[in-house]
């Protein structure tokens, strides 16, 4: 099948068989050699990975990558095509009913890395990607085979430490236009939690087409993800209600409050690992507890309970519990 893309690839000049590529990319992940050979976009998607790390650059392999997954999305009929970068709506736009209604995917790939971690970057939630995250892993351990995931934005802020690219916290609070990067180390447990939450059945690049076609053919909607049930988390200590409807106040006033009787050392030597510095420089979610002491509060609400219960027991505070 021709494909306007083809061009941009490149044509096969060299056929080599499967098992010397695979060689070859063994030997450059692991001797940092470089082979030269060309990029050809009708071959399998497992070949093609291989290509793509033993001609190009390592900045441009989601590009390519990106083209070929279009690519072999279009071969099997499914409506897809590449956005413009001014839309500042991912990488690709999937039409379903002529037209009528339409989903936006952002292709993030990764190859692993010799510290045996992977990388994802410019993540933009400005784009409001409704179909959400292609994550596209390439374990160049296991015979640069690739992971597939599909997540949501909410999804990686909620269990990744994601830090600010291209400019200060500062700077993307005033001009609106947050872009952050994490990594996930391989077979880590954030690296299973991206297995066990992704939208996909499996994790190749048919369970991907498989689920595109499902939405494709109405068999499957994308819906928005509705809110969980607000936890609320409500106690009593040191002769003071901590009542408020919101965990993060109720933490951060306990903390508040307990640095009033013991200084910074205590919880920085205290076996409850809170996440604290006498700086704010670099801190998620700062909050102040002093001029010299400030804890974030970018964790989760059940990171926040067993912290609170945790120092109590440590600090032989009673706690009371009222919600």
């Amino acid at each position: 099948m021709k494909n306007k893309n083809t061009e941009t690839i490149g044509s096969l000049i060299e056929k080599k068989s499967y098992q010397v590529k695979l060689n070859e990319a063994d030997i450059k992940y692991s001797e940092n050699q470089k082979y030269v050979v060309s990029s050809n976009i009708d071959i399998p998607f497992d070949e093609f990975v291989l290509d793509c790390y033993l001609n190009h650059n390592p900045a441009s392999y989601g590009k390519y990558i990106q083209e070929k997954i279009m690519y072999d999305c279009n071969a099997i009929g499914l409506e897809i095509s590449g956005v413009d970068t001014k839309a500042n709506k991912g990488d690709y736009k999937m039409s379903i009913n002529t037209g009528l209604k339409k989903y936006w995917f952002e292709l993030k790939s990764s190859y692993l890395n010799k510290n045996g971690t992977y990388s994802i970057r410019n993540i933009r939630p400005y784009q409001k990607l409704n179909g959400g995250y292609i994550i596209c892993f390439i374990d160049c351990l296991n015979n640069f085979s690739e992971e597939i995931y599909i997540v949501d934005y909410k999804f990686l802020e909620d269990n990744f430490n994601m830090t600010h690219m291209n400019g200060t916290k500062d700077k993307h609070k005033k001009n609106g236009f947050k872009n952050f990067s994490l990594s996930v180390k391989k077979d880590s447990i954030k690296h299973d939690l991206l297995k066990k939450s992704s939208k996909l059945k499996g994790n190749k690049i048919e369970d991907l087409h498989m689920y595109l076609l499902n939405i494709q053919n109405n068999k499957m909607v994308i819906e928005k993800p509705t809110k969980e049930k607000k936890t609320m988390y409500k106690f009593s200590a040191m002769g003071k209600m901590y009542d408020t409807d919101i965990v993060t106040r109720n933490y951060v006033d306990f903390i508040k409050d307990i640095s009033n009787i013991h200084p910074y050392e205590m919880f920085k030597n205290s076996v409850v690992k809170c996440y604290i510095s006498n700086t704010d420089v670099g801190m998620k979610q700062s909050n102040k507890i002093n001029d010299n002491f400030y804890i974030t509060s970018y964790s989760s609400t059940d990171r926040k309970i067993k912290q609170i219960e945790e120092l109590c027991k440590f600090l032989d505070i009673n706690l009371k519990k009222i919600i």
